[in-house]
């Protein structure tokens, strides 16, 4: 995963005229009295130092950009949207604290031949008539390889037939499913006995 990584510049110089805590002490003499005003050091910003020299990589902010590619695992049965917390790759720490963490939004790709639904994976299958009419067997694609899926007789168009424990496995909880919609398809062209039977079954009816 391409990325930009911040790293730390090199020691600091402090400020001698600022405080611990990078504040400046005014004292003016007012009637009734002396008064201390504590204000932010416009230097040092707070920090107490700056950069005494300067390199050109960061300008003097102490950290500069350096391209990385950093190794991502993404745990079974991640969605999308989900966010994978990388920690201490973020941006270094200020005052020589430690690094933040990487927060990396998961957007998941379509799939040629899957769907998702919580854990549960959609799968559409072409079916013919008379398989769908009789019954029988058809291989359909599982997110491991392959298996059989049995076709009751009588099945119909748009009806959803499950094979369990084919689903997406959380991380905690139950593994889903693969539910398969059946679509059944009808030849567009039927030779010279083919009709003559679908004919003689429609005279049945």
């Amino acid at each position: 995963m391409p990325g930009h990584r911040r790293e730390r510049g090199r020691p600091t110089d402090a400020l001698p005229h600022v405080r611990r805590h990078g504040h400046v002490v005014k004292r003016s003499a007012k009637a009734g009295g002396f008064f201390s005003v504590s204000s932010i050091c416009p230097k040092c910003h707070g920090a107490g130092q700056i950069v005494g020299t300067p390199c050109p990589a960061c300008a003097g902010a102490g950290a500069a950009e350096k391209p990385v590619t950093i190794k991502l695992r993404v745990p079974p049965g991640t969605s999308d949207g989900d966010t994978l917390r990388l920690r201490g790759q973020g941006e270094p720490g200020t005052h020589g604290g430690p690094p933040g963490d990487l927060y990396v939004a998961v957007h998941v790709l379509p799939h040629e031949h899957f769907t998702r639904s919580n854990n549960d994976v959609i799968h559409e299958a072409e079916v013919d008539f008379v398989t769908a009419a009789l019954g029988g067997e058809i291989e359909v694609p599982t997110l491991t390889g392959h298996a059989t899926l049995k076709i009751p007789a009588g099945t119909q168009s748009g009806q959803i037939l499950r094979l369990r424990g084919q689903g997406i496995k959380p991380p905690r909880g139950k593994q889903g499913d693969m539910l398969v919609k059946v679509l059944i398809t009808v030849p567009k062209k039927l030779t010279k006995r083919q009709e003559e039977l679908l004919r003689g079954f429609a005279e049945t009816k």
